[in-house]
Order: C-alpha cells, then structure tokens, then sequence
C-alpha cells in the first residue's frame, strides 16, 4: 500500500480529507444560520453536519478500496466497478448536499433508498441463504438502521420555526424510519446479551482507557 503524508496509508488519508472537507464546508454554512435560529435551536443545524460526515467518508472508500467494495456486488448485477464508483460519488455529493443544506432532504431519501437497495440486493439475499449465520443477519439490520436514518432526516424539518404543516409528513409516514432504527437496536441488544461472551473477546482486541468501566483483564 502506498504511503501518505504523515505516516498515513493513502486509505486513511483521503478518509480524513474528505470529513475534513465536509466539516468545514458544512460550518461555514452552519455558521450563517445560526443567527436566524433562537436558544436552543442554534444545536439543532450541526445535526445534519454529524451525518454528512461519515456518509462522505463512506464515498471516499468506494474509491480508496474499490475492489473489496466491487466484491460485494451480487454477480448477476453487470458493471461491478461502475456501480461502485457511481454510488461513492453520490455519497460524496449527497454528504455535501446535506452539509449546505442545499436539497439536503433530497439527497438524504436517495441515501435511505440506495441503503435499502443494499439490504434487498445483497444483504437479505446473503442471510436468507445461510440463516444460521447472524452476522449476515445483523449487516443487513444495519443497512436498514442507516436507510431509517436517512429516511428520518428526510422526512423531519430542517428547522424547528414554526412552518405550515401543509407539507409535513404523516404519522404514519414518519413512523417508518423508527421502525428502520428500533428493530435492529433491539435485535442487536439481544445478540448482546446471547452472545456477550463472543461480544467481550471482540472489546479486549481493543486497547481501552486505565480505568474504563468494563476493562478487560
């Protein structure tokens, strides 16, 4: 793998280039709205910025590593490097969409039904066909988790004024996204508790804190 500048592999490199970038376009932005918005509504526009972010970040790997993320393509979809490309550059411009707040709920529903074409498409078919398997399982619970984020930006005001509710969406609607969340957080509280002992030999792979509750011996 080719070196980058301070000691950083090429992949690393660029992931922090592109969340820098974000972060900074996004807080220039952010920083011209804060005066219209009152007391604690001034938070709520940096939301959208936690959430560009890693969806750039996101784009960035589907160029960075392009063919480990081309080996996931089902085989009966033509174009593998196309595709992965073409996705990786609607993240990049979906996260600076979302960042400026330009058609960010626009790019947020493209994101929540790019992430559902990756749970039917390749994650569902992988569980349904090894069903004993639950890592399987719990990809596809976490696309759908990130497809219900996505759907909730979408579907919830860019801002907590009073506006006409002509437009907003209905209960049922917006109940969705919740579901999307809910489910795999209580599947995945579950398979914490099933599995805790496979869930603590992955924690103390990791170096914590001196001190930290739950530090391994």
């Amino acid at each position: 793998m080719i070196s980058a500048p301070f000691g950083l592999s090429s992949i690393v490199l660029w992931i922090y280039v592109c969340a820098a970038l974000v972060f900074v376009i996004g807080l220039i932005k952010i920083f011209g709205e804060l005066s219209k918005e009152k007391g604690m509504d001034k938070i709520m526009p940096f939301g959208r910025l936690f959430f560009a972010i890693p969806l750039a970040v996101f784009g960035s790997e589907h160029f960075t590593v392009a063919a480990s993320v081309a080996s996931l393509v089902p085989s009966w979809i033509p174009w593998h490097t196309f595709w992965v490309y073409l996705v990786g550059v609607g993240f990049i411009c979906a996260a600076l969409s979302i960042a400026v707040n330009v058609k960010a709920r626009l790019a947020a529903a493209l994101v929540g039904m790019t992430m559902l074409v990756f749970v039917f498409a390749m994650d569902l078919p992988a569980a349904v066909a090894s069903p004993g398997n639950r890592f399987f399982w719990a990809l596809a619970l976490r696309e759908l988790a990130f497809s219900g984020g996505a759907f909730a930006f979408a579907l919830r005001p860019l801002s907590t004024r009073p506006k006409s509710t002509a437009a907003l969406p209905t209960a049922a609607l917006k109940a969705i996204p919740r579901l999307f969340i809910g489910i795999p957080s209580v599947v995945y509280g579950v398979l914490h508790l099933l599995h805790r002992h496979t869930c603590r030999e992955f924690r103390c792979n990791y170096s914590l804190p001196s001190g930290f509750p739950g530090e391994c011996s």
